[in-house]
């Protein structure tokens, strides 16, 4: 199974989360619950994590310096950002990121479970196009 970290400051939308998508269907289990990024962050150092779904605005490090920090680390973790923010200036920077979607709080399960498909199938392709490496480099 493929590892989800939730990223967010409200333990209301986390807990939401964990209970409004059918994680399992997916393919995907939630590892883990941060607080902030900087404690996402540090979880990421310590952990595999495949997915990343985190808030923008949180203390110590918001969500789009933890995206820019994610995707300097490791480009194959997919990043997707929900948000009570609907501003141009934070999606078009997240995009910059390599972040996959934006959904906008009330989340609506369905569309970041679109963005979660999405996830998945990048994913699989990095696996299956690291595996094929793998095997040319064998020969």
């Amino acid at each position: 199974m493929l590892q989800v970290l939730l990223v967010d400051d409200e333990i209301a939308v986390t807990d939401s989360m964990q209970h409004g998508i059918d994680w399992q269907s997916l393919g995907l289990h939630v590892a883990a619950v941060a607080m902030s990024g900087m404690q996402a962050l540090q979880y990421i150092h310590a952990n595999p994590v495949d997915i990343v779904i985190t808030d923008i605005r949180m203390a110590d490090m918001d969500g789009l310096s933890l995206c820019q920090r994610i995707f300097q680390l490791n480009r194959n973790i997919q990043t997707i950002i929900v948000s009570g923010f609907a501003e141009f200036s934070y999606a078009q920077k997240a995009l910059s990121y390599g972040v996959i979607g934006y959904c906008l709080k009330p989340i609506e399960y369905s569309e970041l479970t679109r963005y979660l498909q999405l996830a998945v199938h990048r994913l699989g392709h990095y696996s299956r196009s690291s595996n094929f490496d793998d095997l040319l480099d064998a020969m």
